[in-house]
């Protein structure tokens, strides 16, 4: 996966409006988080992460502080401009 988003970020330039540049900014952002071992919260986009995917990406979905799950975060990320 971490390939596919490499070549996804370098090879498709993203342009949005401004409503949608939040959503761009977290999709660029991915192949430097999927790399390493450990993300926080404080690290991504927060505000995307909506709904049920609260519980699978924070370890505290409530105030979503602490670690986040990687894998959960990116399907997140790359599901977010498909809604």
């Amino acid at each position: 996966m971490r390939g596919f988003i490499e070549l996804l970020v370098d090879a498709v330039d993203f342009g949005a409006v401004e409503a949608w540049a939040e959503a761009v900014a977290a999709l660029k952002q991915l192949p430097a988080l999927i790399g390493r071992k450990k993300v926080d919260a404080a690290e991504v986009a927060r505000d995307l992460v909506t709904g049920s995917c609260r519980w699978l990406v924070f370890a505290d979905p409530v105030n979503r502080l602490g670690a986040v799950d990687k894998a959960a975060h990116t399907f997140c990320v790359l599901e977010r401009p498909h809604r």
